[in-house]
């Protein structure tokens, strides 16, 4: 939303062609690798979390407000992409003390209206629903839409009902500012900033429970068992290579849309973090597919993420030999460290022990450059688990020696 933020705050130049705006409806490319949400590391061993997204939204500045918003969904849910009523239910916002906030009365009414059961409509909290982009900044009370993924008695309670759903759809209701000290201030005018998850949808749409198992990714793990020669994609939660099958398609899907975007592999910012997809993608491809020359299956994922992607964004496919070339450079420069860092990591092993110490963790890290996440793809590779708890109170330690030292050098 960081690009309507002056509208929703009314502070936007009115000669800035957004401000004329009054209802707006998009698909907006979302990358999650940092900040309040990190998915990296959830990405493969679920069947829900993404490094590349789409999300489907619709925007009101001004306009219309929770009535016509929660009809409008409810419409499109129910009649247009035809989900069967009784396995949905909504929550809304049931008030906060610390806020001076009283419960959303309003949508729990219109809900009603719309012929939602009483125990289909559950009162939530701060947490789950109040949107706020962070310490400071436009929020407000939120309205989820949920789905359940088999079909539950119609009486069930709101713990049951939680357990076993996803949320599909979150309306949000832009009425205040959230200034310092938890004061909100109202908005001067209210606002709706709705959000979709394409993929979560898909899988909705299309009657599957995972959105591994939808048309956005069965290309991709088509062409890795062609290419590799690995067993068929099962969908399984815990199987390693069902595991590296999402891994692999997800994060080339990640960094082909990234790199059309503009963004370049290197060690700082947003280069960095997608080094790191791409050298997490290369592991998979080298250790569990068993690829010698990885940077061949990657290149071939590309393609076909440019083709699965090009009637929405065909800048992909028009930047194709810039993105192939880009994956096949940062390869090389990994395949030159790789093989060192492998053999170190075999060197390092105690061959009496299960467990690779956090102090020879540490060591590859600082000496060698190694990423957390590459050790322990590495760890996984040679079956062994990394003491992590070593590992951050030695790299605890050396911060706090490090600043103690600036510090000193500094007076």
């Amino acid at each position: 939303m960081n690009q309507f933020k002056a509208i929703f705050l009314s502070s936007i130049d009115a000669n800035d062609p957004r401000s004329n705006l009054k209802r707006v409806a998009n698909s907006q490319k979302c990358i999650r690798m940092g900040g309040k949400h990190c998915d990296l590391e959830n990405v493969g061993i679920n069947f829900r979390h993404h490094t590349f997204f789409e999300m489907l939204g619709n925007w009101s500045f001004g306009d219309y407000f929770k009535k016509e918003a929660i009809e409008m969904a409810w419409d499109l849910l129910c009649n247009i992409f035809k989900l069967d009523t009784h396995r949905m239910f909504v929550t809304y916002f049931g008030g906060c003390n610390s806020l001076c906030l009283k419960p959303d009365e309003e949508s729990k009414e219109i809900w009603q209206s719309l012929g939602l059961p009483k125990n289909k409509i559950i009162p939530l909290g701060i947490e789950d629903n109040f949107w706020e982009m962070g310490e400071t900044g436009p929020c407000g009370v939120c309205t989820e839409i949920h789905y359940l993924l088999e079909p539950t008695p119609y009486d069930a309670d709101a713990e049951t009902l939680l357990r076993n759903s996803i949320e599909i759809w979150n309306l949000v209701f832009m009425q205040y500012e959230k200034l310092g000290n938890n004061q909100l201030k109202s908005l001067p005018k209210c606002h709706v900033d709705t959000g979709m998850g394409l993929e979560r949808m898909t899988s909705v749409v299309q009657g599957v429970n995972s959105n591994y198992d939808t048309e956005l990714f069965s290309p991709l793990f088509d062409l890795i068992e062609k290419k590799t020669g690995a067993p068929p994609y099962r969908g399984t939660l815990k199987d390693p290579i069902d595991i590296a099958y999402r891994i692999l398609a997800d994060h080339s899907r990640m960094f082909t849309v990234a790199i059309a975007d503009g963004v370049i592999p290197d060690g700082t910012n947003a280069g960095h973090c997608l080094r790191r997809v791409i050298r997490r993608a290369l592991m998979k491809a080298r250790f569990v597919f068993k690829q010698e020359l990885p940077a061949d299956l990657l290149t071939l994922l590309t393609e076909a993420v440019a083709k699965t992607l090009n009637d929405p964004y065909p800048e992909i496919a028009e930047n194709l030999y810039d993105i192939k070339g880009i994956v096949n450079r940062e390869t090389k420069k990994f395949n030159r460290s790789i093989k060192r860092a492998s053999e170190l990591f075999g060197k390092m092993l105690d061959t009496s022990s299960n467990t690779f110490s956090g102090k020879n963790a540490l060591q590859l890290h600082f000496q060698y450059g190694m990423p957390e996440d590459i050790i322990e793809e590495f760890a996984v590779h040679y079956d062994v688990k990394v003491d992590w708890n070593e590992f951050n109170d030695l790299y605890e330690s050396y911060s706090t020696r490090k600043q103690n030292s600036s510090d000193v050098n500094q007076t």
